[in-house]
């Protein structure tokens, strides 16, 4: 047989190597391929962890050729509420497979609901010819304005939403319910009672005939029964639908919604909690288990079970609707692990990469926490890391986390309208330096929490009040680091000369760098925000990119002189520099921001990028003025 000629050997042309990596290739594919089947055989939703698990181990170029997979996946995301996901996994596909139209709708509904309106808006824009087939394009454009009327309570935007949601009332390519109702309720905040009235009637006639109603067509119809003034009929139609289990974001919705209509009708906000309920972000805390060397005890191994048990009763007495904390062993991790078992999946909040973490604060007391401590991280919930430069073990770095944690559930539930409170496993005493669980109760109390306590020695539960009725707490444990990326000269000497920053108060540990780079740590949020509004106001801020972080402050034993988190905010002036007047932040800014009342500033996310350490993360868009 010469080499021209046709081989029935399948293996002809490739070498032994090359034929085991043919053969891979096309285990791989067909890989692929059955996952695709099974996800789409597999309707509703899935759970969390296995949809990550999924998502991690993806091989893009197969992906590639199944375009299906990211619209799967992201809408899988998408049911469970996981918005920062849906965003990454249809950006990925559109990025492989092109603007397909459910990539493109999902991806802008995703930043619709995390309140990145202008995001969404020019997904929209820029795809609207092949998304207007779709049967929820226009509710989605309706909900945008609807969102900016929301906002800032224009009459141009009410309006607008009114009639494009009844636009796609009139023109129905999918349910007629959704848009009817929101066109009703818009119409009684235009007064437009007849409007309001028949579009009521629609949604009503729609789901008349429906033996089984899922969440959403059960609130709308409660939310057609209150915009007619039905109070009883809405209270028994959102008790139905908070009955088939809803998740945090749906019925979150719902509630600002019902609220709104309420305070229109002349009722009492809270006329309906008693089946919406209230949204209740739980701030977790507590001490680790005394190790072999502690002379006075505080958490003996013993009282573990006491302790796990009391967090289930304090649990189920305040019902969260989402919680946040660290992941220490202990208390931590036990309150984790009640929240998951309620059915919850927590964010876990760490000043450092988690296998740094857990070498300082799981491992030291044993296999078992350490255990506990990947099974949690690695179940489905949010994991938040923080710079590398919070890898420190002093207790500014311990302080810092408590601030992002405490940060980051007040900034929930001020974005819901709801309440944070604190549960704490602690021994009502101070701790052994800075950071501990102590310095976390004085931190939530100062900032208006409601506080519960637990003992580690017997498991009793409180409501924890400081003595003389107010706490007080230390000095700040964040630098705010400002990277500045352009021509930046002027501006920075003008704003220094001026006044406009106070030299002696905030760049006491400064370095700064002539010529295309400015670098800056402010001691203050204050002192960032004055000088954050100087550059606003700067004719040369068009020429620059600006990237706000934050991290521990300085002064700490091994502490790093040059704070790391600069590298973060190098980072994002690189992205800013690419839009005009852009002020990005980490997520860390966006949630110490949350416990300073006095700061009017708000965030917008932006999207998720690489920093350092192979870190994934959100970042924010800072809005100007008011920061």
């Amino acid at each position: 047989m010469t080499n021209d000629q046709p081989s029935d050997n399948p293996n002809h042309g490739f070498g032994e190597t090359d034929c085991k990596g043919k053969t891979r290739l096309l285990a791989l594919a067909e890989k692929v391929e059955v996952t695709f089947a099974g996800l789409n055989e597999r309707g509703g939703e899935m759970p969390h962890a296995e949809l990550l698990s999924l998502w991690r181990a993806r091989i893009r170029p197969f992906w590639r050729l199944h375009p299906g997979m990211y619209e799967v996946l992201a809408d899988k995301f998408l049911r469970i509420g996981d918005l920062f996901s849906v965003v990454d996994c249809a950006r990925e596909g559109m990025q492989l497979c092109g603007n397909r139209p459910l990539l493109v709708y999902r991806c802008a509904l995703a930043l619709a609901r995390m309140g990145a309106r202008g995001q969404a808006e020019e997904l929209l824009s820029e795809n609207e010819t092949k998304l207007a087939a779709l049967p929820d394009f226009r509710p989605l454009i309706a909900r945008l304005h609807k969102d900016a009327w929301i906002a800032t309570r224009d009459e141009g935007s009410l309006r607008k939403a009114r009639d494009e949601y009844a636009r796609a009332a009139a023109e129905p390519r999918g349910d007629v319910y959704y848009p009817a109702v929101n066109a009703a309720t818009l119409s009684l905040f235009m007064g437009d009672n007849e409007g309001a009235e028949r579009f009521g009637k629609l949604v009503r006639d729609d789901l008349a005939g429906r033996k089984e109603m899922n969440y959403w067509e059960l609130a709308s119809l409660g939310e057609a029964e209150l915009s007619a003034g039905e109070l009883d009929a809405a209270r028994e139609a959102y008790g139905l639908a908070v009955a088939t289990g809803p998740t945090p974001d749906q019925l979150g919705s719902t509630r600002d919604q019902a609220s709104l209509l309420l305070e229109k009708l002349g009722f009492d906000s809270e006329e309906l909690s008693d089946v919406l309920g209230h949204t209740r972000v739980v701030c977790i805390a507590g001490h680790i288990p005394d190790g072999k060397g502690r002379e006075t005890p505080r958490f003996p191994a013993d009282r573990v079970l006491v302790v796990r048990e009391s967090l289930g009763k304090v649990f189920a007495r305040i019902a969260p609707t989402t919680g946040i904390g660290a992941a220490a062993a202990g208390g931590d991790l036990l309150a984790l692990d009640a929240l998951r078992e309620m059915g919850i999946q927590p964010t876990v909040v760490l000043p450092m990469k988690s296998d740094v973490y857990a070498g300082k604060r799981v491992a030291p007391s044993g296999g078992e926490w350490t255990d506990r401590f990947h099974e949690i991280i690695s179940d489905g919930g949010r994991l938040l890391e923080a710079p590398a430069t919070s890898s420190g073990n002093g207790g500014q770095t311990w302080s810092f986390g408590n601030d992002l944690i405490l940060g980051a559930a007040r900034q929930q539930a001020l974005a819901a309208r709801g309440d944070c409170e604190v549960v704490a496993v602690w021994d009502g005493k101070k701790g052994d330096g800075m950071g501990g669980t102590h310095a976390m109760v004085l931190r939530a109390k100062s900032i208006g929490a409601r506080v519960w306590v637990i003992d580690p020695m017997d498991g009793t539960t409180r409501e924890w009040k400081p003595a003389g009725g107010s706490a007080t707490i230390g000095a700040p444990t964040s630098q705010w680091g400002v990277h500045v990326e352009g021509r930046t000269r002027r501006i920075l000497w003008s704003c220094l000369e001026s006044g406009i920053v106070d030299k002696a108060a905030a760049l006491a540990t400064n370095r700064i760098e002539l010529g295309a780079q400015s670098r800056l740590v402010f001691n203050s949020m204050e002192s960032c925000g004055k000088f954050l509004e100087a550059l606003d106001r700067s004719e040369c801020v068009d020429d620059c990119g600006v990237g706000i972080s934050v991290g521990p402050a300085a002064g700490e034993e091994g502490h790093a002189k040059e704070p790391e988190f600069y590298q973060d905010a190098a980072i994002l002036a690189n992205a800013a520099l690419l839009h005009t007047r852009s002020f990005l932040s980490t997520w860390e800014c966006a949630s110490l921001a949350a416990l300073y009342d006095e700061v009017d500033v708000a965030f917008e996310f932006a999207g998720r990028m690489e920093f350092q350490g192979n870190r994934i993360a959100p970042f924010y868009t800072v809005m100007m003025p008011g920061f």
